[in-house]
């Protein structure tokens, strides 16, 4: 936890309901929003001495809370916030890392939600850390974003590819991932005694690389149904990006360990480290699936391919045998769950017994495979 440095003026004049939505970002443990912040207030102060940042912070608060008492709070600070960035994208050369930090913050706090606000605040953040990066700016005071930039990157990836089906020239690397992890880890993120940098950065890899892997290949599939689509073309820099990312070298070695730790005689199969190791494994599983369907000529001859097919009984097999009580863990990881069920269970021929069993056992994949 971060030491409160002494009163400023600032704290002096902030209003005493933002000063508790402030401590109730901070106060949210385990999640990555509030390690940040907390670093946030060890650069800037806990009442946030820099405007866009802490009109951003307060607008995340206001809209995780009811919207019958909040959401008026919400839209003030949300737009607060943007006309403060608006100032320092006219002028460029005055971008400070507490900017970068702030747009991003309206990224995540409007994503899955406000999906065009979302998108908006996403190209935002995407064009500051462009600049930022183009104008070489690194020193004493930007070692916050110094640091965490990489991790600002991937997110940021996310969010702009799962908007534009657009894939990115450059990522981070899983070493970087997983030393931005490491420095989170000091404000008490995850709050799991259990996880380690190298699951928790496996985790994040695996499961953006799942989602946004899955949602490709939702939007390839609609797209083939349209005379004059392009698959070949829209469907190989997809490939290369997801080969590229299971071939990181740091990725492999955390493989590597997960694999080797996993072999040790000593495991209680009912530990949560032991299911969260293993739903990695099987979340990497997952993502080979999709590469081997976009590696067909259609989708559907994909789903119908042998060696899909084979993938996804194997899948199937770990899902209800290498992961002790699997359908309560659905508590944490629900809706990942089901989109792994539904993968499996697609790639299946229909009427046979193990999709017809898969699916009763599964009652939320119907849901999903509604959706996909």
């Amino acid at each position: 936890m971060v030491s409160r440095p002494p009163p400023t003026p600032m704290e002096a004049r902030i209003d005493p309901s933002d000063a508790l939505l402030l401590q109730y970002v901070y106060s949210q443990e385990g999640t990555i929003m509030a390690a940040l912040a907390k670093l946030m207030a060890a650069v800037y102060g806990p009442a946030i001495s820099h405007s866009a940042l802490r009109h951003a912070l307060l607008a995340t608060a206001a809209e995780s809370l009811p919207q019958s008492l909040f959401g008026n709070k919400f839209e003030d600070e949300k737009l607060k916030a943007y006309q403060a960035l608006r100032v320092r994208l006219n002028d460029p050369s005055k971008l400070t890392e507490g900017d970068v930090f702030a747009s991003y913050v309206l990224a995540y706090s409007a994503f899955g939600i406000w999906l065009e606000q979302s998108a908006i605040h996403t190209k935002g953040c995407r064009a500051m850390l462009i600049c930022w990066r183009e104008m070489g700016k690194s020193g004493v005071d930007t070692q916050l974003l110094d640091t965490f930039a990489p991790l600002l990157w991937d997110w940021i990836h996310f969010y702009h590819e799962f908007y534009e089906f657009s894939v990115p020239d450059t990522f981070p690397t899983f070493g970087e991932s997983m030393q931005c992890l490491s420095k989170l880890r000091q404000t008490g993120t995850p709050k799991e005694a259990w996880e380690n940098p190298i699951t928790s950065a496996a985790h994040d890899y695996l499961g953006y690389l799942f989602t946004i892997s899955l949602w490709w290949l939702h939007h390839v599939a609609a797209q083939e149904e349209i005379q004059g689509f392009n698959r070949i073309a829209r469907v190989k820099p997809l490939v290369e990006y997801i080969k590229a990312k299971l071939a990181d070298r740091e990725f492999q070695k955390a493989l590597e360990y997960m694999q080797g730790w996993l072999l040790r005689q000593d495991l209680d199969d009912c530990a949560s480290d032991v299911k969260f190791v293993r739903y990695q494994i099987i979340q990497l599983h997952s993502v080979q699936i999709v590469l081997a369907i976009l590696e067909n000529p259609s989708t559907l001859s994909g789903l119908q391919s042998l060696g899909v097919a084979e993938i996804g009984l194997s899948l199937i097999h770990s899902l209800k045998t290498q992961t002790a009580a699997a359908w309560p863990f659905w508590n944490y990881y629900e809706e990942d769950y089901c989109r792994l069920v539904t993968l499996a269970g697609l790639c299946i021929p229909p009427g046979s017994e193990e999709r017809t069993v898969l699916f009763e056992e599964a009652k939320p994949v119907s849901k999903c495979l509604g959706d996909f």
